[in-house]
């Protein structure tokens, strides 16, 4: 009688202390939560009648061309003039029908009457993998390494890559970049919650 009592005692502490670990199926989880993932990636673009300083033209229709050779944006010049102080040169800069599919809100500019602020898919941001869990205090508190990636890239995303290519600089929606972070967890009396998605250690 005495062996089962000890049995069933060592059996509840054992069970006991596997519940208070964190375990990577629910850092997993807390890990999406707290990010929405998966996530849209996106850039702003100024889109309706922009205007740049003459001096800089040349590299913004260059950082323009491939969008337009992809078939994703419009790009035409209307002449001189539309700035106070210095020469600028104005261009209309719109969306073609391939473009607007990745189009996710658009705004009026804060102080560019003919200007929306656009926001345009270039990526989702998934989940990759737990890299590992170290408790700092047993129970308590853990550190969970983790990674992030990129997959469901759009044209945007693909044009961007192909600049940053060109430029020998690293892709910046590479579906073979990852992401390596730190997220902290602690314990509370009803379970583990994430305390920073960010946290610097190791």
């Amino acid at each position: 009688m005495k062996l089962i009592t000890i049995i069933l005692t060592l059996s509840v502490a054992f069970l006991s202390s596997c519940s208070n670990k964190l375990n990577r199926d629910k850092a997993k989880e807390m890990i999406e939560e707290g990010y929405k993932l998966p996530t849209a990636r996106t850039k702003t673009w100024q889109v309706g009648i922009v205007r740049y300083l003459g001096v800089n033209s040349a590299y913004h229709i260059q950082q323009k061309q491939k969008y337009i050779d992809e078939g994703l944006i419009e790009f035409k010049f209307l002449g001189n003039g539309g700035c106070f102080v210095n020469s600028c040169i104005k261009f209309s800069l719109n969306f073609t029908d391939k473009g607007n599919k990745y189009v996710l809100s658009s705004k009026p500019h804060i102080s560019e009457a003919e200007v929306k602020e656009t926001e345009v898919k270039y990526a989702d941001m998934v989940f990759g993998e737990i890299t590992g869990i170290r408790e700092v205090v047993e129970g308590k508190e853990a550190i969970v390494g983790y990674t992030l990636k990129f997959d469901n890239l759009t044209p945007f995303g693909e044009v961007a890559n192909a600049y940053a290519r060109a430029d020998n600089k690293e892709e910046p929606f590479g579906t073979g970049k990852i992401i390596s972070k730190n997220a902290r967890f602690i314990k509370y009396d009803d379970g583990w919650r994430l305390s920073s998605l960010n946290y610097h250690s190791f």
